[in-house]
């Protein structure tokens, strides 16, 4: 396996893709700060830190998205290019290949997410008004409390490109599980007042992350990782979350064939 995440490291960092992504995210990061600096004058709100820090703190499916999207980005083509079948070919289980895809993208996308981070944060630390509820601790918290979920995303998206050939079935596949169903799980237990599945909703990423159930803007900002007990909820659900599409996607590729 080792030889394989050497390949795959090798390929991702001699490809322009990684290079565009990052430069692209890093620049669009501090055009964002940028103008809202450009438009400050008296009597315009939006020239201010916390404005600027609530736009990732109060979407933090944001990261969610952003790792499956790497993960289309780098494997959507891997089926029809057959190099998985090549990889095969050189004696490399499947297993191997589908959690070495996973640990590459995961790695790969923590390093574009955490410059990108960076560069937001320096920007408008020095070119924003230091007002507002919504706080860096804030945003810098929201790091921890959201990785083991964007990994468990980005597993889930690696797997749905095992199951289906076109990119549009399994990003549709994917949007299925972590948005409609978590969204219709809470409309119904709102819909026919059923408590036990409220709570179950309550777990769901989708859910707890939502404006409606963490509230962050420019009077306030609650945002639930910013409690220990809501910061724990976040990491044992992107823990429980990250082993479950884990050991399913071991189990299906075990047996689909490539």
């Amino acid at each position: 396996m080792s030889n394989y995440l050497k390949s795959e490291w090798y390929r991702i960092f001699h490809t322009k893709t990684i290079y565009i992504l990052g430069t692209s995210l890093a620049s669009l990061a501090f055009l964002t700060n940028l103008l809202l600096s450009l438009a400050a004058k008296p009597g315009f709100p939006y020239a201010t830190l916390s404005y600027s820090l609530s736009n990732l703190v109060a979407s933090p499916m944001l990261f969610v998205l952003a790792g499956a999207l790497i993960s289309l980005l780098f494997y959507e083509n891997a089926k029809k290019s057959k190099s998985i079948k090549n990889s095969i070919a050189f004696g490399i289980r499947r297993e191997d290949i589908f959690l070495g895809q996973c640990l590459i993208t995961t790695l790969v996308s923590s390093l574009v997410m955490l410059i990108t981070l960076a560069v937001y944060l320096t920007s408008a630390y020095f070119l924003l008004a230091h007002t507002g509820p919504v706080t860096v601790q804030h945003l810098v918290t929201e790091v921890p409390a959201t990785f083991f979920i964007a990994v468990a995303s980005v597993i889930s998206m690696t797997y749905c490109l095992y199951i289906f050939d076109r990119m549009i079935m399994a990003l549709g596949a994917w949007f299925l599980f972590w948005n409609i169903i978590p969204q219709a799980i809470y409309s119904i237990s709102l819909g026919f007042k059923l408590p036990w599945l409220h709570r179950l909703a309550m777990y769901l990423p989708a859910n707890f992350f939502s404006s409606g159930n963490m509230p962050v803007n420019m009077s306030q900002s609650s945002p639930i990782w910013a409690t220990w007990p809501g910061m724990l909820k976040c990491l044992v659900v992107g823990i429980i979350a990250t082993i479950l599409f884990s050991l399913v996607g071991i189990s299906t590729v075990r047996k689909k064939d490539i």
